[in-house]
C-alpha cells in the first residue's frame, strides 16, 4: 500500500527527479528538513513542560544539515561506493 502510494504521488515523483538532476543540492535540503525536524520532534518531547523550545536552535540543526550533513553523506557515501562495494572482495580480505 506503502509502495503505490509513493509510485503515483506526484510530489514525491518530482523530488526523485530533482535529486537525480541536482544531487548535491537536493541531498543537502533532504537533509536540513531532516535534522530541523528531528529537532522539533525532539524539543517538543523534551521540554512539553519547561516550555524551553527554541526556533534558533532548530535553524542551527537546519542549516547544519544544509551545510555539512548533506554534502558530506553525499561525498561519504561515493567514496564508498568507489572503495567498498566496487569490489568487496578485495576491500574486506584480511590484512
Amino acid at each position: 500500500m506503502v509502495v503505490k502510494f509513493f509510485k503515483k504521488n506526484k510530489l514525491w515523483i518530482k523530488y526523485n527527479n530533482y535529486v537525480q538532476k541536482y544531487p548535491l543540492i537536493g541531498i543537502s535540503i533532504t537533509s536540513a528538513f531532516g535534522m530541523g525536524a528531528g529537532n522539533a520532534i525532539c524539543q517538543s518531547l523534551m521540554y512539553k513542560k519547561t516550555k524551553n523550545f527554541s526556533y534558533f536552535e532548530i535553524g542551527q540543526y537546519t542549516s547544519y544539515g544544509f551545510l555539512f550533513g548533506g554534502p558530506y553523506m553525499k561525498y561519504w557515501w561515493y567514496a564508498l561506493e568507489l572503495k567498498i562495494f566496487k569490489n568487496p572482495k578485495t576491500f574486506l580480505r584480511p590484512h
